[in-house]
């Protein structure tokens, strides 16, 4: 070999070694060479992330109840529903303020320069703060807090807001394991999403059955809810030690270049514009607000007054958006992507739309045409599963539509893309509801 050769095969070597970015977004490893799962913990490792942040919102919104005794009138033991205090509506109107405006700024830090911090690190300190949280929940569920009821809800409030944006870091943090494992990992992330919301549910129903005060209420869910954030902490904890983990993740690459430009931030969203177009269809579909004012048709009977909500609403909806989930995969190609569009608008839209002609209390604009529970029961379960069908098979698909140097990237405008979206998501419940 010449001289000239030589140094022509460097600078080729140099010049590849430039345009490549480790730590960006590698293709994933072979799985034939990769190490056993022992005691499927990598498995249980997903599962668990995936719950971690399908929990606390919904434990901190289904204890309305605690809430609203919280910040009730002090002069009697029991919250009257009909005349709210000041404190009580100010807890619900602060707490989307609180919410949204905390939340996108976190996102967007998150989003820029998170991958300057090293993805276990982000991690475990977004779960420890969760887990912070959701303990202070459990202490001050059996504190008297009648004498100082504003300093609590504003304790509550930041607490919460503090909560909800180490999930946003722990949801953003994740991306780092999609782009490395297989897909099936992916799934199993999935499955804890969905099974987050079934516990809850699960625990709204024992509470109402064993008739427990809103104090014992709060005292179980935030228990239940610091015990799977505290056994998820652990999981994090030990993952460095697995050696599957180690296999997939790899985090003794150094990070190169950490900050993702414009350019190349642009040039996947470019490649995954449809797919942005089915996460819109999906969420003004969702018909925020809608299903929880369905009635039963047996109004006056204790499982109607009691349990339809909990049982034909929540965990239904819960229980099919799993099923849902289990049917989805990387089916949305190059090819297919506008078929899928298509579908995603017939099918989540036209079972979305029928939920506004079942029995709704107000009922005032829309035709009464599916009066019977079984009938909003079916229509229901169809949304539901169509609706995370698409949803999650939109994200499965990252991998079918970018370059493997592109998948984290493409991971990270997905998620941003859709939380950013589901923080106005609320806003489409006045739109739907005054159409009832």
């Amino acid at each position: 070999m010449t001289h000239i050769d030589a140094d022509h095969d460097k600078r080729k070597e140099d010049q590849s070694t430039e345009d490549f970015h480790p730590f960006r977004s590698k293709q994933t490893k072979d799985e034939k060479d990769a190490p056993p799962d022992r005691f499927y913990l990598v498995f249980m490792i997903f599962f668990f992330f995936g719950m971690g942040i399908a929990l606390p919102g919904p434990l901190f919104m289904r204890a309305q109840d605690y809430w609203m005794f919280k910040f009730r009138n002090t002069s009697i033991d029991h919250v009257d529903q009909r005349n709210r205090t000041e404190l009580q509506k100010e807890f619900v109107t602060l707490g989307n303020i609180f919410d949204i405006a905390p939340s996108l700024l976190t996102l967007a830090v998150v989003s820029i320069f998170g991958h300057k911090v090293a993805p276990r690190i982000r991690i475990l300190g977004s779960m420890g703060v969760i887990c912070s949280v959701s303990v202070f929940h459990v202490i001050f569920s059996e504190v008297n807090t009648d004498t100082w009821q504003r300093g609590f809800l504003i304790l509550s409030l930041f607490m919460n807001t503090i909560s909800g944006a180490a999930v946003l870091v722990f949801t953003v943090s994740n991306i780092a394991l999609f782009s490395r494992f297989p897909q099936n990992y992916l799934k199993y992330y999935m499955y804890g999403n969905a099974c987050g919301g079934i516990v809850t549910v699960i625990l709204q129903c024992i509470s109402l059955a064993i008739g427990s005060s809103p104090q014992s209420t709060a005292l179980i869910y935030f228990s239940v809810g610091s015990v799977i954030f505290l056994y998820t902490l652990f999981l994090a904890i030990i993952s460095s030690r697995l050696l599957l983990y180690q296999y997939y993740m790899d985090e003794s690459i150094e990070i190169v270049k950490p900050v993702y430009t414009f350019r190349e931030v642009w040039d996947v969203t470019k490649k995954l514009w449809v797919n942005l177009v089915n996460i819109v269809v999906n969420l003004f579909f969702v018909m925020a607000g809608v299903p929880y004012l369905v009635i039963s048709e047996n109004a006056g009977t204790v499982f109607a007054d009691k349990y339809f909500v909990p049982v034909c609403t929540f965990l239904l909806s819960d229980l099919c958006s799993l099923g849902g989930r289990v049917v989805s995969g990387p089916y949305i190609t190059k090819r297919n992507r506008f078929v899928s569009l298509m579908l995603n608008f017939l099918l989540v839209g036209l079972f979305g739309i029928l939920l506004l002609f079942c029995r709704t209390s107000p009922k005032e604009n829309s035709p009464l045409l599916f009066p019977h529970d079984w009938e909003y029961m079916c229509i229901l379960s169809m949304h539901q599963i169509f609706f995370h069908f698409f949803i999650v098979s939109v994200i499965l698909s990252v991998k079918n539509l970018v370059e493997p140097n592109q998948v984290e990237i493409g991971f990270l405008v997905m998620t941003t893309f859709s939380e950013v979206l589901a923080k106005f998501v609320g806003f489409t419940a006045v739109v739907w509801i005054s159409l009832l």
